[in-house]
């Protein structure tokens, strides 16, 4: 059986791909992400904090320090800053927790914006509980850290 050569408008291949089930399985190389992640059923019952860095045209950074509620994607406080600032993280919580009525849960990385002595306080009991140990007790603060 002599191999030669088939010209063929890709068009054509297509057509034929199609019509005869020459498609290959496509298979999945990583597992499916999580359709899930946290859900909440009310209101600041979940905060999340991050800081996004957005490179401006003239080369210099901008970081946007943000407190997002779960449930309502809501914007709670935010910042821009020129720098990378710990206060900038204890400034936007203060704000955000100004309007809070009970107590919440604040996820964030571990990111060295978020620990730090400046941030710490604002987590802890009036015990002086260790803020990155879960409050079991009760007697948290108004806000309570976990850390993702």
């Amino acid at each position: 059986m002599a191999v030669g050569k088939v010209f063929a408008h890709p068009g054509t291949w297509g057509k034929l791909i199609r019509e005869r089930g020459w498609r290959r399985p496509r298979l999945r190389l990583y597992p499916a992400k999580p359709k899930v992640g946290l859900r909440t059923h009310a209101p600041n019952e979940a905060w999340h904090i991050d800081v996004t860095i957005i490179k401006l045209l003239d080369g210099t950074k901008a970081y946007v320090h943000a407190v997002i509620d779960n449930f309502s994607r809501r914007i709670l406080a935010w910042t821009v800053a020129g720098r990378l600032d710990p206060m900038n993280t204890h400034d936007v919580l203060t704000r955000a927790a100004g309007h809070l009525v009970a107590s919440t849960n604040v996820f964030m990385d571990s990111g060295v914006e978020h620990l730090n002595g400046d941030v710490d306080p604002l987590f802890e009991d009036s015990a002086g509980a260790s803020p990155c140990q879960p409050c079991a007790s009760g007697l948290c603060g108004p806000l309570q850290q976990c850390h993702r």
